[in-house]
């Protein structure tokens, strides 16, 4: 719908909202106008190059995980239902769903391997776009965690090196005086926002070296430490990462599988696209399940 539509546009709104304000935080105030950089030698060089390069690559993995399909089902899948098991046929895309495939009622299509519908990308995260996702929020913890150590290095410097003891006084090693207050207010921003980051940080880590989505997650807790796709560490990272030398750069180059047939080490398959188990709530089971 036109509302679901607009909601979606303002939340990747937000996002580049928040990157003008950490920009302006972080390179005029942290950087640019720092007593410690004053000099601009390499040190200066060094570290306003890196956080530039911290967030481009963000910015472009964002933009594609975004923008990007999740995974189409292939036509070959397309087919009238004849009477198969509700859970692995999807009667408004019309489509054989394979294992870990799921419809989205936000998006309206079935996804591949989906793992969630992320409102801040206003796009389902699948097969197609979760190396993308996977990066951002990787990328992301790292650029608001530099911010906050500038910010805190920005704060201490006056007070260690120049002997700075009040607050106005601090306020002067800026170059307007409402700048203190958006110094602060965006630092606090940073530190609940790395809290934040930090989660999904170890979240995502944790999915993707089990061979796991956030839908496989809530089907399977409880059942055991084990499941169907689980290859080992390796295996498993080399599936969503690709080759180990471009692991941390956005190229989809040596990616294993093709979103649709996945390798099983238990003969158990079927368990994903089953009903979710009954300790799963019935709310998440409408989120993340049709």
């Amino acid at each position: 719908t036109l509302t679901k539509m607009v909601q979606g546009r303002a939340y990747v709104f937000l996002v580049f909202l928040l990157i003008s304000i950490y920009s302006y935080h972080t390179v005029k105030l942290c950087i640019v106008q720092a007593p410690f950089f004053q000099d601009r030698g390499i040190g200066f060089i060094l570290v306003i190059s890196f956080w530039t390069f911290l967030a481009l690559v963000f910015s472009f993995c964002y933009l594609m995980a975004s923008t990007m399909h999740p995974g189409k089902p292939p036509p070959s899948l397309m087919r009238p239902n004849v009477g198969e098991d509700p859970y692995r046929y999807c009667q408004m895309c019309r489509i054989e769903k394979p294992p870990r495939c799921h419809h989205c009622k936000t998006c309206g299509h079935c996804s591949l391997k989906m793992d969630h519908h992320c409102k801040w990308l206003d796009n389902c995260v699948g097969w197609d776009n979760f190396k993308y996702f996977f990066l951002a929020v990787n990328y992301a913890f790292t650029l608001v965690v530099f911010n906050l150590g500038l910010s805190f290095l920005r704060l201490l410097y006056p007070i260690v090196h120049d002997g700075v003891k009040s607050f106005w006084a601090f306020r002067d090693t800026f170059a307007y005086g409402w700048e203190i207050y958006f110094f602060i207010v965006v630092s606090v921003i940073l530190l609940v926002q790395s809290v934040i980051l930090g989660i999904m940080f170890f979240w995502t880590w944790f999915l993707i070296s089990k061979n796991m989505t956030t839908i496989d997650w809530f089907c399977c807790k409880g059942v055991g430490p084990g499941h169907s796709y689980d290859r080992g560490f390796y295996r498993n990272v080399r599936e969503v990462l690709g080759y180990p030398i471009i692991w941390f750069l956005p190229i989809r180059w040596g990616i294993q599988g093709d979103g649709v047939h996945f390798e099983s080490t238990n003969n158990d398959t079927e368990f994903i696209n089953s009903p979710p188990p009954e300790h799963i709530g019935g709310s998440e089971k409408s989120r993340l399940l049709v």
